[in-house]
């Protein structure tokens, strides 16, 4: 069977729903609004307007972790190249309470070269602890240049 292309057709029913998290873990009772904004994000096909609506009007839970223990923003950089409008999800992601220091999502933004994404994340003020920008920044993409 084909699997759903699109975060509507993912909600079309319990069908929709089992198919399109095959590949995600989510936690059991996970309510479908936040199924298909996890979904939505590792299919890339979500945009900012959807993830925005998933969270404020539909319930989205956006602090679920999938796979264990991967936060919605890393899933997000992680699918990044497929999806445009990832800045503004991620962007949505944050302001509807995603911990912005969850697993590090600004190493995971520097190492793939996003700067847009870490210009996102970098807003949301997170913790700079122990993280060596310089070094990080140096061995990602020619980023210390980026950074002067």
């Amino acid at each position: 069977a084909a699997r759903p292309s699109s975060v509507v057709e993912c909600c079309a029913g319990v069908r929709g729903l089992m198919q399109c998290n095959r590949s995600l873990r989510l936690p059991p009772g996970t309510h479908p609004s936040t199924r298909a904004l996890a979904t939505g994000i590792e299919k890339a096909t979500i945009t900012a307007a959807e993830a925005q609506r998933l969270i404020q009007r539909d319930g989205a839970d956006c602090r679920v972790l999938v796979l264990g223990d991967q936060s919605l923003v890393q899933l997000a950089i992680s699918h990044h190249r497929r999806n445009r409008h990832t800045p503004g999800v991620i962007r949505a992601l944050l302001e509807g309470g995603a911990d912005v220091n969850r697993n590090h999502p600004l190493r995971a933004a520097f190492t793939a070269g996003r700067w847009d994404i870490i210009a996102v994340l970098l807003v949301h003020k997170p913790s700079l602890d122990g993280f060596h920008l310089c070094e990080v920044a140096a061995s990602a993409h020619g980023g210390l240049e980026k950074l002067r």
